[in-house]
């Protein structure tokens, strides 16, 4: 054989075989796609179906549960709103108290500044 021949055989050969690999990976990939898709015309009962009723049943319970939890937060809030209410008119009170005492030391000092400014105006007619 020359070597002309002997190129194309071996790269027929080469070739051939990675015509063989590549349909081969092919049939696989299909073959695999074709497990894992259901078959639309085989019907079969399958175990961990729910039916209707126990679907409504356990939608029933979640509601109550939910019912529940509402409530209990509701009244959570409504408690923390009344503790609010509560402070709120306890520093109200304690702020009218405040501007209770304030206000009588402002009167107090309110008259000691006219007793002040009397004397002054006595003091300055002394003096001239």
């Amino acid at each position: 054989m020359d070597t002309d021949t002997t190129g194309i055989v071996i790269g027929s050969t080469a070739f051939g075989s990675l015509c063989t690999l590549a349909a081969t990976w092919i049939k696989a990939k299909v073959a695999r796609r074709a497990k894992i898709e259901p078959d639309p015309l085989n019907v079969r009962r399958v175990a961990d179906c729910v039916s209707v009723k126990e679907c409504n049943r356990r939608m029933g319970e979640l509601e109550a549960r939910l019912c529940r939890v509402e409530s209990r937060v509701a009244d959570g809030f409504e408690r923390i709103i009344g503790k609010l209410d509560a402070l709120d008119d306890k520093s109200e009170k304690r702020s009218c108290d405040l501007h209770a005492r304030v206000d009588l030391i402002s009167e107090r000092t309110a008259s000691l500044m006219g007793e002040v400014g009397m004397i002054k105006n006595m003091v300055k007619g002394k003096r001239q």
